[in-house]
């Protein structure tokens, strides 16, 4: 297990690097998880930090792993954000009191597209993209799956079975409605 950090990408960033360390410890696993301050939600680390501040601030709060990241390897490439790639399922969940999202460790952490990042959760999409069968147990196959707009996936079947019986229902009201006018 390493328990050092690369030299970093620009010397000038010591005071930064410094910060970052001083608030924070290496685990078993080999991250380096923040004790400081955490962002709104409390589920990333967050710093502040003068150098990347807009005109017109004093500072600018970042997440502790960006930093980490720029400060370490190099710039995060537009489009893209941080990703940890420690977690796993063996020992979080990846929900709200996950770890993993404070590791600073930039071993563990890669630029990856916003989707990638989140299929590799556990959120309701990341789920759903994994399924191999709808919610009453259909499998998805290609001739009995339907592609939406949105490039989701609906089940045929329960679209086929949601149909007849609205239908049904439609054709007994009317039927109803038909009985009580004579």
């Amino acid at each position: 297990m390493v328990r050092h950090l690369p030299p970093l990408a620009r010397p000038q960033d010591q005071d930064i690097a410094d910060r970052l360390l001083k608030r924070a410890v290496w685990n078993e696993a080999g991250c380096l998880i923040w004790t400081g301050a955490r962002s709104g939600r409390g589920l990333y680390g967050s710093i502040s930090v003068k150098k990347w501040a807009p005109p017109g601030r004093n500072y600018l709060h970042q997440r502790t792993h960006r930093v980490a990241y720029e400060l370490f390897v190099g710039p995060v490439p537009d489009g893209l954000e941080i990703d940890h790639t420690c977690h796993n399922r063996s020992d979080c969940d990846l929900g709200q009191d996950c770890p993993h999202r404070l590791c600073l460790n930039p071993a563990h952490l890669e630029p990856a597209t916003h989707a990638a990042n989140v299929l590799r959760g556990t959120s309701p999409a990341a789920r759903y993209a994994v399924a191999t069968h709808c919610k009453r147990g259909h499998e998805f196959v290609e001739h009995l799956t339907i592609r939406t707009a949105k490039g989701g996936r609906a089940c045929y079947l329960c679209k086929a079975g949601y149909r007849a019986q609205h239908s049904a229902e439609r054709l007994t009201a009317k039927a109803s409605s038909s009985r009580k006018d004579a």
